[in-house]
């Protein structure tokens, strides 16, 4: 997919030079519009694949260290959980636990149940509540994007959360759902991510909202890659820059009034904090929060 994207950013640089080298002057304008578009293409593409090195290479050095769980399930070479090995362990592990007090009928009615579609979805979040479990021992990190995927995965969690209830509604055995440890600010700590912008910190804003009428209330928010940040220790000479410092003043009180009981601010970086001594060395050059909320 990498590589048909660069392909794709190759020919529209082409075609923007043969529009800029024309003599008519709209030509001239589309194609130095379109020069913007395969610039700004391949610097996202690098940007994701520098992201991509960087982490494997963290997690190289974590799993040097033994600082990873252990990961048993089975995947695909993606990295993804495998949908048809965990259907098949879920139904397995269904009829072994119901055949003992069923008929062949019933087993087979119970099996020909089980290949619904649904069954799939069931197997693979099971797995995902797996992984969750593993709070217990580990950190476990669940990165996810303030838009639909949020929506969805909490959709899902609270769905196989009242299933379960549902299931063992009758049986005074012990359990604990996912939806349940995503409840519980012991073990679980919800960190929104945001830009000092306006658009980015009302979707964090919208996220805070849904999250609560579940039940789950965000820990603290991060405003990542401020500017007025810092400025706090390099003072700005760029007439641009001032004013989005400004813009952003703004944003960090909103979230300091308005949306966060606490919060941290993450300055515009030269170098992304990757690895534990650059996050030492974040943690103390850290802006004051407090000096850039009442600031208006």
């Amino acid at each position: 997919m990498a590589a048909l994207l660069g392909l794709y950013l190759v020919f529209v640089f082409q075609y923007a030079l043969l529009l800029i080298g024309s003599q008519n002057g709209i030509a001239k304008a589309l194609g130095i519009a379109l020069l913007v578009l395969p610039i700004v293409g391949a610097w996202a593409l690098v940007s994701e694949i520098v992201f991509v090195v960087r982490g494997q290479r963290l997690v190289r050095r974590l799993g040097e260290q033994g600082g990873l769980p252990v990961d048993d399930l089975p995947r695909l070479p993606s990295g993804r959980i495998d949908p048809q090995a965990e259907t098949r362990k879920y139904v397995d592990k269904i009829v072994a636990a119901r055949s003992a007090t069923l008929t062949e009928d019933e087993k087979a009615l119970l099996i020909e149940d089980l290949r619904s579609p649904c069954t799939e979805e069931v197997a693979v979040f099971h797995a995902f509540s797996h992984v969750v479990s593993q709070a217990r021992s580990a950190f476990v990190v669940m990165d996810t994007a303030p838009t639909g995927h949020s929506l969805l995965l909490m959709d899902a969690t609270g769905a196989y959360h009242r299933d379960i209830v549902r299931q063992m509604a009758d049986s005074h055995a012990h359990f604990v759902t996912p939806m349940m440890r995503l409840q519980d600010p012991k073990q679980t700590k919800v960190l929104i991510v945001t830009l000092a912008e306006t658009t980015p910190v009302l979707e964090a804003a919208n996220l805070q909202a849904d999250l609560q009428r579940a039940g789950i209330t965000p820990w603290a928010w991060v405003i990542n890659n401020s500017v007025a940040a810092s400025a706090l220790r390099t003072p700005l000479t760029s007439p641009l820059l001032r004013q989005r410092a400004r813009n952003e003043r703004v944003e960090i009180a909103a979230v300091a009034q308005r949306h966060a009981s606490r919060y941290a601010l993450v300055p515009l970086l030269k170098d992304e904090p990757i690895g534990v001594a650059r996050l030492m060395q974040l943690m103390r050059d850290a802006a004051a929060p407090a000096e850039l909320a009442n600031e208006n």
